[in-house]
C-alpha cells in the first residue's frame, strides 16, 4: 500500500514538472515569435519575409534533427535529454537578443529550432510512457497536454506585456532565463533517470495483456505512412492557420475585436477537449479518439466556409477548432504508442516529426501566397482540404488495423 502511494506521488510530481516545462517551452519556443514578430522588424529594420524565413528555418532544422533525437531520448532517457534541450534553448534566445545583424539572428533562430525536439511533446511523452508503462501512459500524456494547452493563454500577453516593459531583446533574455532556471533543474532533478521505472511498468513490461500488442513488422510500413499524412496535413492546416488566424478572421468580416475574443477561446477549448478525453477516454479506443477529432475538424472548417464566423457561428467555430486541435495533439502520443509498442517509441515520434515540422514550416509561406492571391477563402479552402487529408489517413488506419482497444 505505502509502495503505491509512494509510486503514485513520484508520478504526480514528474507529471507536473513535464506540465511546468511545456508551459514554458511552447510558451518561449513557439508562441511568443507570433507576438514579437513586429517589435522586431520595426527596430531591427528586417524585413518581414526574412524574421518569418528565420522561423521557418528554425522548423526545418528541427524537423532534420528530429528523428536523431528521438533515438537519443531511447538510448539515454528524457531527463538528460530534456536538460539539454533547455540549455540549447536559452542559448538560441541568448543569440537571438544580442544579434547585431542578420547573420547572426538567423544562426539564433536556427539554434532555437534545434531545441524543438529536445523540450516539446516528444520527448515529454516518451518518458512519461517510458516510466509508467504503456496501459498507464495515456491518462498522462492527456494530464500533460492540459498543461500545455495554457501555454499560448499565458504567454500570448505575458509576452506582449514584457515587449512594452521592457522590450523584445530583453524580453528573450527573460524566456533564456526561464528555460536556464526552471526548466533545466526540472528536468534535471525531477525526471526519472534511464532504465527507471514505476515498478508498474516493469511488471507488465512483456505479459500483461493491457499492454497493447505492436502490428506485425511487414504490416509497420503502411501504418507509419498513413500516420506521418495524418500529423503532417493537420499541423499544415494548424501552422497556416494560426499565422494567418486573426487576418483571415478579420478578411471574412469579423471586427478585429471579435477576432481577438474567437481567437482567444480557442485555447481553453484545446483544454475543454483534453478533459472530455481524460474523463471519458479510457472507454474509447486512440484510433476512434483520433478519428472524431479530425472529423469534428472538417466539420467546424466547412461549416464555417458555408456560413462564415459572425456571431454565434464564429464561436462555434473556435470551441470545435480547439477541441479538435486538443485532442489530435493526444493522438500524437496514443497512436504510435497503440499500434508500434512501446520499444523504440522516441525513435517513432522522432521520425514522425520530421514530415509534421516540414509541412508546419512551409504553411505559412503557402498560405500567404493563396490569401494574397484568391482572398480569405483560399485559406480555409486549404485548410478544410489539409484536414480532410488528415481524415482520409486516420480513416484507413482504422479500416487497415481495426480500431484497438489500447
Amino acid at each position: 500500500m505505502f509502495a503505491m502511494e509512494f509510486r503514485r506521488i513520484i508520478l504526480i510530481r514528474i507529471v507536473i514538472a513535464l506540465g511546468v516545462s511545456m508551459i514554458i517551452a511552447w510558451g518561449t519556443v513557439f508562441y511568443a515569435f507570433g507576438v514579437l514578430a513586429s517589435p522586431m522588424i520595426a527596430e531591427t529594420g528586417m524585413s518581414r519575409s526574412f524574421v518569418y524565413a528565420c522561423f521557418s528555418g528554425a522548423l526545418i532544422a528541427s524537423g532534420l534533427i528530429a528523428p536523431a533525437v528521438g533515438r537519443l531520448v531511447d538510448r539515454i532517457g528524457g531527463r538528460r535529454v530534456m536538460t539539454m534541450g533547455s540549455f540549447i534553448a536559452a542559448a538560441g534566445f541568448l543569440i537571438i537578443a544580442w544579434s547585431p545583424n542578420t547573420i547572426v539572428f538567423a544562426i539564433g533562430w536556427i539554434a532555437l529550432g534545434c531545441a524543438i525536439p529536445f523540450t516539446l511533446y516528444d520527448p515529454a511523452f516518451a518518458t512519461i510512457t517510458a516510466f509508467a508503462g504503456s496501459p498507464r501512459a495515456r491518462s498522462l500524456i492527456v494530464q500533460i497536454t492540459l498543461f500545455g494547452g495554457f501555454a499560448s493563454t499565458m504567454f500570448w500577453p505575458l509576452t506582449h506585456w514584457l515587449d512594452m516593459q521592457i522590450g523584445w531583446r530583453a524580453t528573450w533574455l527573460v524566456f533564456a532565463g526561464a528555460n536556464l532556471l526552471i526548466c533545466a533543474p526540472l528536468h534535471f532533478f525531477v525526471l526519472p533517470k534511464q532504465g527507471e521505472t514505476s515498478g508498474e511498468a516493469g511488471a507488465h513490461a512483456s505479459t500483461s495483456i493491457d499492454e497493447p500488442t505492436p502490428i506485425a513488422t511487414e504490416h509497420r510500413a503502411l501504418a507509419f505512412g498513413l500516420m506521418a499524412l495524418l500529423f503532417a496535413s493537420n499541423n499544415f492546416m494548424l501552422s497556416g492557420m494560426s499565422a494567418h488566424m486573426m487576418p483571415l478572421l478579420s478578411d471574412l468580416g469579423v471586427t478585429p475585436a471579435d477576432a481577438v475574443a474567437l481567437g482567444a477561446l480557442i485555447g481553453p477549448a484545446q483544454v475543454a477537449g483534453r478533459l472530455i478525453e481524460l474523463v471519458f477516454g479510457r472507454s474509447i479506443s486512440p484510433v476512434l479518439v483520433g478519428w472524431l477529432a479530425t472529423l469534428l475538424l472538417v466539420f467546424s472548417l466547412g461549416l464555417t466556409l458555408i456560413i462564415g464566423v459572425a456571431g454565434w457561428a464564429g464561436v462555434a467555430f473556435a470551441i470545435g477548432y480547439g477541441a479538435a486541435n486538443g485532442l489530435i495533439t493526444i493522438s500524437r502520443g496514443t497512436l504510435p504508442l497503440v499500434l508500434f509498442g512501446r520499444v523504440g517509441y522516441g525513435s517513432v515520434l522522432g521520425r514522425l516529426a520530421r514530415p509534421s515540422l516540414a509541412t508546419a514550416a512551409i504553411a505559412p509561406f503557402v498560405f500567404a501566397l493563396l490569401i494574397e492571391a484568391f482572398q480569405a477563402r483560399a485559406g480555409l479552402l486549404i485548410s478544410i482540404a489539409a484536414a480532410a487529408i488528415s481524415l482520409l489517413a486516420i480513416t484507413l488506419i482504422a479500416i487497415r488495423f481495426g480500431v484497438r482497444a489500447r
